[in-house]
């Protein structure tokens, strides 16, 4: 028998392989610091998610996590509140009329990753959105709207002055261009 462990197979303090829960604690640490920024495989996601699928919670534990989230994502807590924006309705100018114009106008394509609205219909179901560029629901002048995929209107709301900039620049080189090839062509 090992005289460093217990009667349960557990390490006794004073044996080298022993962790006191401070040092326990501040190793916790010291690996979650470590781990920053890393990306996990889809295979390493996928096994994760094996492992928790069917995983029976107990009503207390169900609880407990109820209560440690409450509040944490309401309104002001959130860190994705913009004051109450997504409550403004939309201006009357912006009818399906409208929306199915910027559509054709952008030839039925995301002007972010170029799926096409055919793609996203057979693949996830949704027609292409419109999409605000400077944010305000009530500008619908044509100049401010700009055909999106779902996957990419929902990136367009995080850094949202650099998606302005970024899609104000590309709607003026989509506007030279169409207006030299319109020369080019004699086309109206």
């Amino acid at each position: 028998m090992n005289y460093y462990r217990d009667k349960k197979g557990r390490f006794i303090k004073g044996h080298p392989d022993f962790v006191s829960s401070e040092k326990r604690k501040l190793m916790a640490i010291t690996i979650s610091k470590s781990k920053k920024g890393y990306k996990m495989s889809k295979v390493h996601k996928l096994n994760m998610i094996k492992a928790i699928t069917g995983r029976k919670l107990s009503d207390k534990h169900k609880e407990n996590i109820s209560n440690s989230l409450k509040g944490r994502f309401l309104k002001e807590e959130s860190s994705q509140w913009k004051g109450g924006i997504s409550k403004k309705p939309y201006n009357f100018d912006f009818i399906q009329e409208l929306r199915d114009k910027i559509i054709k106008r952008d030839s039925f394509v995301c002007q972010l990753c170029g799926n096409t609205q055919d793609e996203e219909i057979e693949e996830f179901g949704y027609k292409l959105n419109v999409h605000h560029i400077d944010y305000d629901k009530t500008n619908s002048k044509e100049n401010n709207l700009i055909t999106l995929c779902r996957r990419c209107n929902s990136i367009v709301n995080k850094d949202r002055l650099g998606w302005m900039k970024y899609f104000k620049k590309r709607l003026n080189w989509v506007k030279t261009a169409r207006e030299k090839l319109k020369k080019e062509f004699n086309v109206r």
